[in-house]
């Protein structure tokens, strides 16, 4: 392999090859390939860091969805520390005290009366300042860190709406969006309760929303 156009070619026939469909016991079975793809000597010139920079192509190649393939770049090497920084950093921020909650108003588009809330996080970053949910959710998914913090917004959100309604505002409900993981909890109901029961809220100015895909991964849990 002389050119980049010789990978190209290289990869498409490689991920051709790959897909091709399996018959095992009678079952037709495909997989699909993820391709990370590092040049010597312009990215890198030992073994051990041409290996490291293939994996972070491979990764980010496999964000892209089945059957992709990526080249290696300075820039992803940098994402990917940043992506490294963030996901360590998350550890200590919900004991630092630096997420946030934002409330989007809804309003009654005929009546033009506020009727509710949306509480929204943020997380103001010591360093990178206030950011939004894409971008460390995900890693506080993937390091079942979504469950202290969706705890702490559902309190948070809760003590808010109560303090409003002490400082004489009219009551209104504030929702708070679930993670997948909250969901599943077996526990979530008594978890909300106790909040409530501490924060003095009553129930029926909390509103929980969950996403249509959540609900039919396990239809019958989702209805209980």
């Amino acid at each position: 392999v002389n050119t980049k156009d010789e990978l190209h070619t290289l990869c498409e026939k490689i991920t051709e090859a790959v897909k091709q469909p399996w018959g095992i016991n009678g079952y037709e079975l495909s997989v699909t390939i993820s391709i990370g793809i590092v040049l010597y000597p312009t990215d890198a010139e030992d073994i051990n860091t041409l290996l490291k920079c293939a994996d972070i192509a491979m990764y980010r190649a496999k964000e892209q969805g089945r059957n992709h393939y990526e080249f290696y770049t300075s820039t992803l090497s940098t994402k990917a520390e940043e992506e490294l920084s963030l996901e360590s950093s998350l550890l200590n921020a919900l004991k630092n005290g630096e997420f946030e909650l934002y409330y989007q108003p809804q309003f009654d588009a005929k009546d033009k009366k506020l009727v509710g809330v949306e509480a929204l996080i943020r997380w103001n970053h010591p360093k990178l300042g206030i950011l939004p949910p894409s971008k460390f959710i995900s890693y506080a998914e993937d390091s079942d860190l979504i469950i202290p913090i969706g705890e702490w917004v559902i309190k948070e959100a809760c003590t808010q709406a109560k303090r409003w309604q002490e400082n004489g505002l009219h009551p209104i409900p504030v929702s708070v969006n679930l993670s997948f993981k909250q969901f599943q909890q077996k526990n979530l109901i008594s978890k909300i309760s106790s909040i409530l029961k501490d924060t003095g809220l009553s129930s029926q100015y909390l509103q929980i929303e969950i996403t249509e895909s959540m609900a039919m991964q396990n239809p019958e849990y989702t209805l209980k």
